[in-house]
């Protein structure tokens, strides 16, 4: 009823080599598919070096008293991205204690270690990697490191929440020696220049001068988030308390005396 096959020794070899080279096949097809799907955790892929902190968990600040003036050093956090680029993808980052940070990742199209300085907001912000860019967001705030093609990195600031008190205060909170002064003249301007050297590069992240007679200045791209002056915002506040004022006269029909 059945076929009789008579396998001669050939037959039985090259039938053991096909079956051997399906399966390795298969195997390599699994192995592929398996490695394209693996993502890296998210707690390896941002390593955090912290500078000396104090006693609030957020970096130290150095003053130096020189002459008629102070020298402020903040030394700045180092977030280094192991493995950018592993792929678009987002992810919950580290906590963050903000404040002039140094970001280290590998270009993405020359491979180069890239150094990038940048100012963070205190937090915990989403992460987003991008063919060309890492992202952070910190609610619809964004901070924007986009890789160019040659070689370069440049850092642009999206914010769209009214965060700058918050950020004026934890900016305040960085040193008791400091706090007086920010509460009572805010932090307008500023001139920063930290040297660190890394890999051969030097970069200012965060040292400025304090003029004892002057107020304080502060130089961050996101100065545009820091509260004004109070003698500024005091002007206004008088200002629309007249205006106001004026507004019940003249709903009252009350006359305004005049010159004559």
């Amino acid at each position: 009823m059945f076929l009789k096959l008579k396998f001669t020794h050939s037959m039985k070899l090259n039938l053991i080599l096909t079956t051997a080279f399906l399966l390795t096949i298969c195997l390599a097809t699994t192995l592929a598919y398996a490695e394209k799907k693996a993502v890296v955790p998210a707690t390896q892929e941002i390593e955090v070096i912290l500078p000396g902190v104090s006693t609030d968990g957020i970096p130290a600040v150095l003053v130096q008293p020189e002459g008629e003036t102070t020298n402020i050093e903040i030394p700045p956090t180092v977030l280094v991205h192991r493995y950018y680029y592993t792929g678009n993808r987002k992810f919950q980052g580290p906590y963050l204690p903000g404040g002039p940070s140094i970001i280290v990742a590998n270009h993405p199209k020359t491979k180069c270690r890239v150094y990038v300085d940048v100012q963070l907001l205190p937090g915990a912000p989403e992460v987003h990697y991008w063919a060309s860019m890492i992202e952070y967001r910190y609610g619809k705030s964004r901070i924007l490191i986009s890789f160019a093609h040659d070689g370069g990195a440049k850092v642009a600031y999206k914010n769209h929440l009214p965060i700058g008190a918050t950020f004026k205060n934890v900016t305040a909170g960085t040193t008791k020696a400091t706090v007086g002064l920010i509460s009572k003249t805010g932090v307008p301007k500023a001139t920063s220049r930290v040297a660190r050297t890394f890999g051969g590069y030097t970069y200012d992240a965060g040292k400025f001068v304090v003029d004892k007679s002057k107020q304080l200045l502060a130089n961050t791209p996101l100065s545009g988030l820091i509260a004004k002056d109070e003698s500024e915002l005091d002007l206004k506040a008088r200002n629309r308390k007249l205006q106001k004022a004026v507004e019940r006269n003249i709903g009252a029909n009350a006359s305004l005396p005049t010159n004559r």
